[in-house]
């Protein structure tokens, strides 16, 4: 049996204070990975990670270290040419799929819903 070891650590702490960033790097809002105050659109953009992941066999944001991720989250963008071409349009309209794009400067196949607006 292969045991699989994850590229992206979980960062973890004893306990939560302001300015901490806890979770695992490739799954991180940009505002997470700021140290700021995230909501419920952390959970969205995490979501929309773990979509592209599922569509593409692939994370979104991988970087050789925990830092080297973060980076690509707060300033880069997936690549979304690792989508499947079969991949619904419904699907590269949704709101977690947009997230991603949108917070990132980008935009998916397709381009985002218009109303969309970043975190």
């Amino acid at each position: 049996m292969r045991r699989c070891r994850s590229l992206s650590p979980t960062i973890t702490s004893a306990g939560t204070a302001a300015g901490v960033i806890l979770g695992t790097a490739a799954y991180m809002s940009p505002e997470q990975a700021h140290g700021r105050a995230v909501d419920r659109r952390a959970d969205i953009w995490s979501f929309g990670c773990v979509l592209f992941e599922m569509l593409s066999g692939t994370v979104a944001f991988q970087g050789e270290s925990v830092s080297d991720t973060l980076a690509l989250v707060l300033r880069g963008e997936p690549n979304w040419n690792r989508l499947p071409s079969g991949t619904p349009p419904a699907i590269l309209r949704s709101p977690a799929v947009a997230v991603v794009g949108a917070a990132s400067r980008s935009s998916p196949p397709s381009s985002a819903r218009p109303w969309h607006r970043p975190c």
